[in-house]
């Protein structure tokens, strides 16, 4: 696996986002998916109508997004969502461009991030205790916390939600009040490790990486080869003593009225 170049396990990360967000908005009220040609593919969730890392989109060919832009904002508009957001691929300048030009503005540059698991670091490290939760909602709640935003948004997307599609939920701490917690969505083999969050209160104690060692441990010994993530800046250092690499820069171009 170690033949794996960084452009592969790129695309392993994009690939398995589709199905992610699908299986998000399937799990929501109301929620549903909206389609182009090129690979675009919208998550719409008019229950959380000011998230757009919940209302987002997702495309393979940036003239086709650039194409849809206008369908995507009338979706949008119809179901009561008042920001969404575009993933632009590394390097598409042209993309970014066209978005700012109808009155996007970039919002965040997260980071894409992946590697190989059989050379990840993922030895157990102290006595936390690691534990499989059905608790979306919780974790709804603590990534707000963490992110400083009110969880009313977050809550309703994830009320409904029992993890069917989605993945595994792992948290460090009481399943209804977790200090730590991430879920891994895996897809082909590759293991998408998403919304990682700790409680301001519980940060510095490594709660989180040792979460991760554990979660992503358990995907492998299941099968997992690759792992990808989307990561903030603050993150970043932390999943990069994990073995996670620099795959290039996302951005995000929010549409919010």
């Amino acid at each position: 696996m170690s033949a794996l170049t960084d452009a592969e396990i790129e695309a392993r990360r994009r690939t398995g986002a589709v199905p992610f967000w699908r299986a998000i908005a399937a799990g929501a009220r109301e929620g549903h998916v909206v389609e182009h040609d090129g690979g675009v593919v919208a998550c719409v969730l008019p229950c959380s109508p000011q998230r757009s890392i919940m209302n987002c989109v997702s495309y393979e060919d940036g003239d086709a997004l650039l194409a849809a832009r206008d369908a995507l904002a009338a979706a949008y508009h119809a179901a009561g969502v008042r920001a969404w957001t575009v993933w632009v691929l590394p390097g598409d300048d042209h993309v970014a461009a066209g978005l700012a030009a109808a009155g996007h503005v970039l919002d965040a540059s997260p980071l894409a991030m992946g590697g190989v698991l059989a050379e990840m670091d993922l030895a157990p490290r102290g006595d936390t205790e690691v534990t499989r939760s059905d608790d979306w909602v919780a974790m709804a709640r603590l990534n707000a916390a963490a992110y400083g935003m009110p969880d009313d948004d977050w809550v309703a997307a994830f009320a409904r939600q029992t993890g069917e599609g989605l993945g595994t939920l792992y948290v460090v701490g009481p399943h209804d009040d977790p200090a730590s917690c991430a879920f891994i969505a895996p897809h082909e083999g590759n293991a998408e490790v998403c919304f990682v969050a700790t409680k301001p209160a519980a940060r510095g104690r490594g709660l989180a990486s040792d979460l991760l060692r554990h979660a992503l441990g358990e995907a492998r010994d299941a099968g997992c080869e690759t792992a990808t993530l989307e990561a903030s800046k603050a993150g970043r250092g932390v999943y990069a003593r994990l073995g996670f690499r620099d795959l290039g820069e996302l951005q995000l171009w929010e549409l919010r009225r």
